[in-house]
């Protein structure tokens, strides 16, 4: 499908060979482009004949094209409280319980949990379980006030983990509701939770969907159940968002790790 794009670039035969894997990744055909562009305006022409310093030189240059954030910075003053938004079943629970597992047992900071999660029964079993294995305070709040009570009595936790429904970007509802809760000054930091299996055109609408909830920072799951991840690069340079971690599979608490551009780079274009 992008035959016709390439066979039109003049661009040095192993750029084009970039541009079509970047394609194949599911990299969005414009981005592919700019970045083989940009590629190509800093490789000396011997350089752009030579397909492992060409392919390790883009590699470079998608590392930089990525903002990721920091983990978790527990500084001491007050907690650190970070609500998890996103569509269903994007294991936002889980992503949640990992999180927690960390801080609480690895660690050794106390940690607390909210869930603003009333629709779905399961979905607070689940994190009730969590909480009970890892002995860590769990509070479920209805509105707006009770989850703001709850973050006020236990400012001595370092860390407070707020889990939300899962909503469909299509109900506008259920944004504005969450809009509610996380809109404006709250001084709570909102994660937009994806799931790396997710089509290009179905993440696009996601974020866009999400956006007035202003997430300061993304979260993609599911690495291990996908064998393309250019619409990890496609959402992350769309909506300047830094990427903050990597869920990799099912276990609490280990598969999850800070998001590295590196290796993103590294699964889009192998490491040879």
């Amino acid at each position: 499908r992008h035959a016709g794009i390439a066979e039109g670039m003049s661009f040095a035969a192993p750029l084009v060979d970039l541009y079509r894997e970047l394609v194949d990744g599911e990299v969005e055909e414009s981005l592919a482009y700019k970045l083989v562009e940009m590629l190509d305006s800093r490789l000396t022409p011997a350089e752009k004949t030579d397909a492992a310093v060409a392919r390790s030189a883009l590699r470079e240059l998608i590392s930089q094209a990525l903002p990721t954030a920091k983990p978790i910075a527990l500084d001491g003053n007050g907690p650190t409280v970070m609500a998890f938004i996103g569509p269903t079943g994007v294991g936002k629970t889980t992503t949640i319980a990992k999180l927690a597992a960390r801080c609480s047992l690895q660690i050794k900071r106390k940690v607390c949990l909210i869930t603003i999660d009333t629709y779905r029964i399961a979905a607070v079993e689940q994190l009730k379980t969590y909480a009970r294995i890892m002995n860590i305070p769990l509070f479920v709040s209805y509105t707006p006030e009770e989850m703001r009570r709850s973050i006020a009595e236990n400012r001595d936790a370092a860390l407070i983990l707020i889990d939300t429904a899962g909503r469909s970007q299509a109900d506008e509802e259920q944004i504005i509701d969450l809009k509610n809760f996380f809109g404006g000054g709250t001084g709570i930091e909102v994660m937009l939770v994806l799931s790396a299996t997710t089509k290009n055109r179905d993440l696009r609408d996601i974020t866009t969907r999400f956006s007035p909830i202003d997430a300061g920072k993304l979260i993609f799951t599911k690495l291990d159940e996908t064998t393309t991840f250019g619409s990890i690069v496609n959402e992350a340079v769309r909506t300047k968002l830094p990427i903050a971690y990597f869920t990799t599979g099912q276990n609490v608490p280990d598969d999850i790790e800070a998001a590295s551009p590196a290796k993103l780079a590294r699964m889009l274009l192998g490491s040879g």
